[in-house]
């Protein structure tokens, strides 16, 4: 009785048998797994589970060495169904004309056809602002005056501030000073009124954020029919998240000196009942604390690149799309040419040998 890694590496062989021509395996499969199971029980005789590994590594390249010149051995003697289409398209002169006739209609059809539709899809138009956006880091010293360097690192932080983008606070201020309910209700000949919730969707759709290559910078991209239209949505969106962090900061800081002066005066008021060095030390360790609190999350915006109207559509790719239906007219007017002809020659050679 074989070892299991033996039974395991015959079956394993047998599989891959299956890859030769059945022609070859009907001839000598039998022979191939013999010699293989008398290989394979050497091997493990004398190196177990190292000797069928050495065993596999000098099998395989010559398993795959052997297939492959079976495969194209097997396929000599075979004619395929190009060759026989091609060959009868060159021994029947109708043939040739059907082919000559097919084949370059049907490559200007494909042509034409992909570059009107290029011509006809509406011309889209990218316009892109481009901002620096940086969190304020805080130096916080803790009640052992240890240094403690308060939110430095947030792997999600990008992501974060792509989703503040394209939050309610920050497009809805966009629609409202653009007033793209009103407008976008006379563009499209709207019968109702927009609502600022549909605004807000199609907005999203419109919107592009990634950041800058090799850089701490983000882009925001916008997309439009309309290049004027781009750039001022563009724009509108970095003022407004700029705006919303400026705000926030704000707001946070506010509550902070609220914090800060309710802790002071708290802090006052048991240093006027105690008068002890070590509330001093106190005092200072919680307004450290509040402040460095304070300042979490505030994050700071520069619009560095204001977005410009752009020249040249960015979709459709005019050139590449005419380039495409090229190629797709010449493989398709190849097909339909060969079929007719094939198809011709056929019907020739019938008549040929009824008469």
């Amino acid at each position: 009785m074989n070892p299991r890694p033996v039974n395991f590496s015959l079956r394993v062989y047998q599989w891959l048998l299956r890859a030769y021509p059945r022609s070859h395996r009907d001839q000598y499969g039998a022979a191939m797994l013999q010699l293989f199971r008398d290989e394979c029980r050497d091997a493990w005789r004398e190196g177990h589970a190292w000797g069928l590994a050495l065993l596999w590594l000098r099998i395989v390249p010559d398993l795959l060495k052997t297939l492959a010149l079976e495969h194209l051995e097997n396929l000599k003697g075979k004619k395929l169904m190009p060759r026989k289409l091609f060959a009868d398209v060159r021994s029947s002169s109708a043939a040739k004309v059907a082919f000559f006739i097919v084949f370059p209609c049907v490559f200007i059809y494909v042509l034409l056809t992909a570059t009107i539709v290029t011509f006809i899809l509406p011309e889209t138009y990218r316009s892109t602002a481009r901002i620096r956006v940086e969190r304020h880091i805080n130096d916080v010293v803790d009640g052992a005056g240890h240094r403690n360097m308060a939110g430095a690192y947030d792997p999600y932080f990008i992501q974060t501030e792509f989703e503040v983008i394209q939050s309610e606070r920050v497009l809805d201020k966009v629609i409202d000073t653009l007033n793209l309910n009103e407008a976008w209700q006379k563009k499209y000949n709207f019968d109702r009124k927009i609502k600022t919730s549909d605004s807000r969707a199609a907005l999203k759709r419109m919107i592009e954020l990634r950041p800058s290559r090799n850089t701490s910078l983000m882009e925001i991209s916008v997309y439009s029919e309309d290049k004027l239209e781009a750039a001022k949505i563009a724009n509108a969106i970095a003022e407004s998240y700029q705006t919303y962090c400026l705000t926030r900061a704000v707001t946070i800081a506010t509550k902070a000196v609220h914090d800060v002066e309710m802790e002071m005066a708290a802090q006052r008021r048991k240093f006027d009942a105690q008068d002890d060095e070590s509330r001093i030390a106190e005092i200072v360790t919680q307004v450290n604390k509040l402040t460095g609190v304070a300042s979490l999350g505030a994050t700071q915006v520069e619009i560095i690149e204001h977005a410009e109207p752009s020249y040249a559509p960015v979709r459709p790719n005019k050139p590449l799309n005419i380039f495409l239906g090229g190629v797709f007219g010449v493989l398709i007017g190849l097909l339909a040419g060969g079929v007719v002809a094939f198809f011709v020659s056929r019907l020739q050679r019938r008549n040929a040998v009824a008469v």
